[in-house]
């Protein structure tokens, strides 16, 4: 029997990514600017296909995608997991999808998914497969632009802070922000690992993320880096609901 194919789209804010998956191996990720850039390439397949999008009423889906009868994911999605989160409607997509990834990776372990983006999320995942709520605080560079923002002197440095040195105590202006922000985020990552490396045993840390590569290397704590990790949780609860 043939593999079965199918289709998992992530649309976030800036672009949106496609994979295609061969049961649980993904065979190919394409990343598209907008979704008339993508509806060409997404008409051509007939496979199941499933749906996270940031905006959560998914009105900006052209018609001939939803002709397709995609499945559209939200906390009302029948979920390999159980979401022990007072206002589930409110958890973004890209949260639960990544819960349930982590699911797919360290199966009946607890994990701690760390997502480096425009905001930070840390989300734990219980190895009863229990959604347990998390953090979510201000993005590296979200932190830089907010110290110009609100103030009146210090620079934006947040389009070029890669050709800025990054040393622990910064001898000029932008080299003090960039340690504040950087250096700042990495204690704040090594905590909350800390943290509930105490309450969980055999944690599993998970990071993802646009800015992830940037900081694996300076976190003290054993990680496993996973830049797919929504896509795959993705496709796991596809394929959850094609089989209840």
């Amino acid at each position: 029997m043939a593999p079965e194919h199918r289709i998992v789209i992530d649309a976030g804010n800036t672009r949106i990514k496609v994979a295609r998956f061969s049961d649980q191996e993904l065979i190919e990720t394409i990343v598209f600017s907008d979704w008339k850039a993508a509806e060409e390439f997404l008409q051509a397949q007939q496979v199941p296909m499933i749906i996270s999008s940031v905006a959560k009423n998914y009105v900006d889906l052209p018609e001939s995608v939803l002709d397709r009868k995609p499945l559209l994911l939200s906390s009302n999605t029948l979920l390999p997991i159980t979401l022990s989160y007072d206002t589930p409607e409110t958890l973004g997509n890209d949260r639960i999808a990544a819960a349930v990834g982590a699911t797919v990776l360290f199966p009946n372990q607890a994990c701690l998914i760390i997502d480096l983006g425009t905001c930070n999320n840390y989300d734990l995942i219980d190895a009863d497969g229990a959604f347990n709520g998390g953090a979510i605080s201000p993005g590296f560079e979200m932190r830089m632009k907010s110290m110009h923002h609100f103030t009146e002197r210090l620079p934006d440095i947040s389009s070029d802070w890669k050709n800025i040195p990054l040393i622990p105590m910064g001898k000029t202006t932008s080299t003090c922000l960039l340690s504040g922000a950087f250096q700042g985020l990495v204690y704040e990552i090594d905590g909350y690992i800390g943290q509930f490396d105490q309450e969980f045993a055999n944690l599993n840390v998970i990071l993802t993320g646009g800015h992830a590569p940037y900081f694996e290397s300076y976190i003290k704590a054993h990680i496993f880096a996973s830049p797919e990790i929504v896509l795959i949780g993705l496709n796991r609860i596809l394929d959850y609901n094609e089989a209840s």
